[in-house]
């Protein structure tokens, strides 16, 4: 039979230490070797494992063995949540089977909806979080284990409880009956505080001869589980270990788990006492009673002595593990008043220790524990305490947070805000200080999740200003961080808002001082930050029309990406630089450079082609789906549809792939974005079924992710869905079937609005309110269209005022164009002019700015509005040049050659 293997500090002996199970998808044992250390720098545990294609047949009592852990940790990947495995078929279901804690350690991004699927509400740890608001990974992995393992100090107090200690000598085939005698043991009240050593995880290579020779010394009684396996063949126990009892002259109980041939018996093991039949019950009480009579002193009155025996029955540290009676030991310790109790009953519920994983019991005793704590500060209050209670106020707050009770968090955090506040009056001390800002960070986090941006920012204000004042007092690393993080917070907030400019100042403060730390330090994670910061900055820069200076944060952030790629080729590192590629095509494709944004995309493509073939991931199969993408918009832009068709045929085999394995919210909307794309480049081609055939397969995914997530971004997508299938129906003089889709737009953009006030959600009102007026000329209700066309104006004079960007300049020159065609259709000339001349103003500014294909279409529509209005021959020749030159650089783009023939028949009737 197969025996476990074990890691521990320096190769040591794993028994009495605690007892950690590692479990694994075969291939990602090669996080073994660094998970372990990572644990046993933090506790000195043995962590237990088997070879990957061990089958659990093959394991000598499988079951009983890892029920005796007391935590099992899983590497999370998609081949282990995805793929058969035996960590997820029996390790993990058997771990919840036994109310023994499970500790997922996240490998990689993009998982969340399939882990939820696979594990439930479980909560796991990534060491890979980016969120630099978060606590750190080392801190939550340390706090984790110090809550579920009982570590060296207390094990030894543990162990200095016991009244007593019992040998328990068995075969180790007959590990059954040897769980089944401590039970029968503890049974008895008298020997409730009584420890039973055994050697269930001494193993092959220590020397067993000291181990057990050491454990008889210390123990007041041999206990031997009789059973045919005692006498039928020459054994341990007969050879060495009934002798060396004999020979320290212990007592001796033999207990007869099974029928045995006692005279057998008699002559294999001279002296050996008359053996209690398992049943007997009475015998078994009366032997113990005499035995232990002046040793056992059960303290059933002493709630710390109840909590300490109950984390012995917990953990099984000397005595078997016994869930139903340690859960009532320190249930009723807590009761009694016993902070520590309470705190492990906290624990207990959140990791599923011994009971059945609650994270609502796990806030109502974290909530009994706070105000425990505030009612022992009152008594005697000290800086101490007050230090205590703070810290159990912001864990109250995260669970109830982590468990989206937005209110009772809300609560918590309130009074971690009052109580910091104070603390600090009252001791002065800066780590009140420092949690005075973290409880403003807290709440303004709450009030954002809420989308009240104004009180969040308030909030992040005031966290700003105490964060301010402990820089001037300490100067610190820690400080300046803090500093730049409030920055950045109110940066998000400004950004959320459509307060680009705003945003963009707080952002730049932020980067300041994570430059000024990158002078101090050569951390990895903060040369991150930078680059995190710099893409942010570019991304406003973006969104402001200043595609030269995006270019150059871009460039600054895939420039340190880069260097950290270097000194960590590591899958994030790889990641990020591949993303700067991405932002960067992004970028010089908006300022028409295509080729240029092509050669960033490819690049990205060939870095994530690799990851793919390293990782089979999620997450790069969907970076790679993501290239694919890039690359078809590129080949769009080019009017090189059947290019683009086959780049988003392979981003569509990719996501319709990852949708069948994964069935996640995240997948299913990839492939309806996916769908839309290759069904505009079908609408393009003029194949409008085709285009419907794909408009309507992304209508299904959103209405589902809808239904399933009612989140803002989700009705978006159903929203902008709608609009394409109007476009379709509009394609085909469907007049009536395409009104009822941009209604239906219309009216989940409306109520977005008033959820979200978002600048992207007002533009999508925009769009549909033009696509309405368009549809409404269509079917020659003029005055119709003039009111959908002045409502979109509207909205884009506010978005104009708000953002100030290129795109918002150009909606506003749509609105233009398309009151000027209703005033020019209804004989209002000099109306129509006036919005036509608007509309030019814009277009000018934005073709000298952009150089778009797409900017010179729109300057070239407006030559030709004014020319065919004043009958100028001029304007008519600028709008035959521009599209002469589309048509040549995009010569399958059919509408450029067929506007060039329009402006062409206008010239000759002049």
């Amino acid at each position: 039979m197969v025996e476990f293997r074990y890691y521990t500090r320096g190769g040591s002996s794993p028994q009495g230490k605690p007892r950690v199970y590692f479990t694994a998808h075969p291939d990602d044992f090669r996080f073994f070797d660094d998970i372990c250390k990572e644990i046993t720098d933090r506790q000195n545990c043995a962590i237990f494992y088997l070879d990957p294609d061990v089958k659990p047949e093959e394991v000598a009592d499988f079951d009983l063995r890892l029920s005796q852990m007391q935590l099992f940790v899983v590497p999370v990947t998609t081949k282990l949540l995805l793929q058969p495995n035996r960590a997820m078929d029996v390790d993990v279901p058997l771990a919840m089977l036994h109310h023994i804690p499970v500790l997922p350690l996240m490998q990689e991004g993009g998982l969340d909806d399939l882990f939820g699927r696979r594990f439930g509400d479980l909560q796991y740890l990534d060491k890979y979080n980016t969120d630099p608001t978060a606590i750190s990974y080392d801190e939550k992995l340390t706090k984790y284990l110090e809550s579920v393992i009982v570590g060296d100090l207390l094990s030894a107090k543990v162990r200095t409880a016991f009244d007593a200690y019992i040998f328990l000598s068995y075969r180790k085939k007959d590990r059954w009956y040897a769980q089944e005698l401590m039970k029968l043991i503890h049974k008895n009240p008298l020997c409730r505080d009584i420890a039973i050593w055994y050697d269930e995880f001494l193993t092959p290579g220590e020397n067993f001869n000291d181990a057990i020779e050491a454990a008889l010394k210390k123990s007041d009684l041999f206990a031997l589980a009789v059973t045919p396996n005692l006498i039928n063949e020459v054994n341990y126990i007969l050879t060495i270990e009934y002798p060396m009892a004999k020979e320290h002259g212990k007592d001796i109980l033999p207990v007869e788990m099974v029928l045995t041939e006692r005279q057998t018996l008699s002559e294999q093991y001279k002296g050996i006492p008359s053996p209690v039949e398992k049943g007997d019950s009475a015998e078994l009480e009366r032997r113990l009673s005499e035995l232990f009579k002046n040793v056992a002193v059960t303290k059933s009155d002493d709630p710390q002595h109840n909590f300490i025996i109950g984390l012995a029955y917990l953990s099984g540290i000397d005595v078997e593990v016994d869930h139903e009676r340690a859960v009532e030991l320190i249930t009723g310790s807590a009761e009694a008043g016993c902070i520590e109790a309470v705190k492990k009953l906290v624990s207990m519920y959140q990791s599923g220790e011994g009971v059945l994983r609650d994270y609502l019991k796990a806030i109502e005793w974290q909530l009994k524990l706070v105000n425990v704590l505030i009612e022992d500060y009152n008594n005697s209050p000290n800086i101490g305490k007050a230090c205590v209670v703070l810290d159990a106020l912001w864990d109250l707050g995260d669970f109830c947070y982590a468990v989206r009770a937005l209110d009772k968090a809300e609560l918590s955090y309130a009074k971690m805000y009052e109580c910091s506040e104070r603390f600090y009056a009252q001791y002065k001390g800066r780590n009140f200080l420092r949690l005075w800002s973290v409880s403003c960070e807290k709440r303004g986090d709450i009030a954002d999740a809420r989308g009240e941006l104004n009180e969040a920012k308030e909030y992040y204000e005031k966290g700003f200003s105490i964060n301010e004042t402990l820089l001037r007092e300490t100067n610190t690393v820690q400080a300046k961080r803090d500093v730049s993080l409030s920055y950045e917070k109110l940066g998000n907030i400004a950004k959320e808002q459509g307060k680009l400019n705003e945003a963009r100042r707080y952002y730049e403060k932020s980067m300041e001082i994570r430059e000024a730390i990158a002078q101090e330090t050569e951390l990895l994670d903060i040369k991150r930050t930078l680059s995190v910061g710099y893409t942010k900055l570019g991304d406003i820069a973006m969104a402001l029309g200043k595609p030269d200076e995006a270019r150059e944060y871009h460039e600054k952030s895939l420039k340190i990406s880069e260097a950290i790629l270097r000194e960590a080729d590591t899958v994030e590192a790889n990641r990020d630089v591949a993303l700067s590629c991405e932002r960067l095509g992004d970028i010089v494709m908006a300022q028409g450079k295509l080729n240029e944004a092509q050669e960033y995309y490819q690049q990205a493509l060939t870095m994530r082609q690799v990851l793919v073939t390293k990782t089979e991931t999620v997450e790069s199969r969907r970076d790679l789906y993501i290239s694919y993408s890039k690359l078809g918009n590129i080949a769009k832009a080019q009017g090189r549809l059947d290019e683009a068709r086959d780049y988003y045929d392979k981003g569509l085999e990719i996501s319709e792939a990852v949708a069948r394995e994964t069935n996640t919210v995240e997948a299913k909307r990839d492939l309806s974005v996916i769908s839309k794309k290759r069904g505009e480049v079908a609408f393009a081609q003029g194949a409008l079924d085709e285009a419907q055939k794909y408009f309507e397969k992304s209508l299904n995914l959103d209405e589902t992710v809808a239904w399933e997530t009612n989140t803002v971004q989700a009705k978006r997508d159903l929203s902008i869905c709608c609009n394409l299938l109007g476009d379709i129906a509009q394609a085909q003089r469907r007049l009536s079937d395409a009104q009822d889709y941009y209604e239906k737009s219309l009216s989940i953009s409306e109520i977005l609005v008033r959820e979200a006030d978002a600048v992207e959600i007002k533009r999508d009102l925009l769009v549909v309110n033009i696509k309405l007026g368009v549809n409404a000329e269509a079917q020659g209700r003029p005055d119709a269209a003039r009111t959908y066309y002045e409502k979109a104006l509207k909205i884009g004079e506010v978005i104009a005022r708000e953002t100030n960007t290129l795109e918002a300049k150009r909606d506003l020159s749509v609105c233009y164009n398309m009151l000027g065609d209703v005033a020019q259709a209804q004989g209002r000339i000099d109306e129509a002019r006036e919005y036509f001349e608007k509309a030019l103003k814009n277009y000018e500014a934005i073709a000298m700015e952009t150089q778009t294909v797409e900017s010179y279409d729109d300057l070239a529509i407006s030559y030709y509005k004014m020319g065919t209005l004043d009958r100028d021959r001029s304007f008519l020749q600028k709008a035959l040049d521009i599209w002469t030159m589309l048509s040549a650089q995009c010569p399958s783009v059919a509408v450029y050659q067929e506007r060039a023939k329009l402006a062409a028949r206008a010239l000759q009737t002049i």
